[in-house]
């Protein structure tokens, strides 16, 4: 949903306000990185694109030093290195049969 507010921000001119909502965005799903490059390209057609990547990311990182600070290593290992190792919240195609597979 943040992805989506994020385009129709973009959409209507509002770089300030969309890039600090797809900066709390990157901090919420760290995965949503990979749309940085487009929106980047995005902005860059409009001459916002620097303005819109440094906020972004300064955001992002103004959040994730916050929370560091705030819970310590623990926030780190859990937030970056943990995953889950079952096929419920796994993206695969295969989901559906590894479920159904399951001991």
């Amino acid at each position: 949903m943040l992805v989506f507010a994020t385009i129709w921000l973009l959409i209507k001119d509002k770089t300030w306000s969309a890039a600090i909502i797809y900066g709390l965005c990157m901090h919420w799903d760290p995965y949503t990185i990979i749309y940085s490059l487009s929106f980047f390209y995005f902005q860059n057609y409009y001459k916002n694109g620097v303005k819109f990547t440094v906020l972004s990311f300064a955001t992002f990182f103004v959040l994730t030093g916050v929370f560091h600070l705030l819970y310590g290593n623990q926030f780190a290992e859990r937030y970056y290195f943990y995953t889950k190792p079952e096929f419920k919240l796994n993206y695969s195609v295969y989901w559906y049969f590894n479920f159904l597979t399951m001991d």
